[in-house]
């Protein structure tokens, strides 16, 4: 099962165990409800792991001075809004509101024709000159393919 799941189901048994509110039989009833039916040595496995845990809890006057400390000193806390920003960047300059159509710029135009000379044994293999887009997706991985070369 989860890890979260046993340690909520733990969680659980170990509080009921450490309940001095609950009598013995209200207990394992209890205990009982949470895992299901257990034989007598299981359940005083349990009750004998249970009493071997001493921190569980915690000091209670110490969590309630933290309580208080909390309380009454308080704790400053500012929240950012961006409302109160404005149109102000991270550098504090105020900027217009820019459409996509200022982001986006002119298309540049360029023409480059790529051609290859094969030669294989001495022969020319393909003379041919073909006219190709600088920025299709196959002649990326050709220029970055040569990049590592030069």
């Amino acid at each position: 099962q989860p890890r979260d799941i046993l340690c909520g189901a733990a969680d659980e048994v170990l509080a009921v165990l450490k309940n001095e509110k609950l009598r013995d039989k209200e207990r394992r009833k209890e205990v009982e409800l949470l895992l299901g039916p257990a034989d007598d040595t299981r359940y005083h496995v349990l009750v004998n792991l249970g009493k071997k845990i001493t921190d569980y809890g915690g000091d209670k006057d110490i969590q309630n001075m933290d309580d208080n400390i909390d309380e009454t000193y308080g704790v400053n806390v500012q929240f950012e809004s961006d409302e109160e920003e404005g149109d102000e960047d991270i550098y504090g300059e105020v900027r217009d509101e820019a459409s996509d159509d200022d982001l986006e710029g002119d298309e540049a135009v360029v023409r480059c024709t790529l051609s290859a000379n094969l030669v294989a044994t001495g022969e020319l293999v393909s003379s041919k000159e073909e006219s190709v887009h600088p920025q299709d997706s196959e002649t990326l991985g050709i220029m970055g393919f040569l990049m590592d070369f030069y």
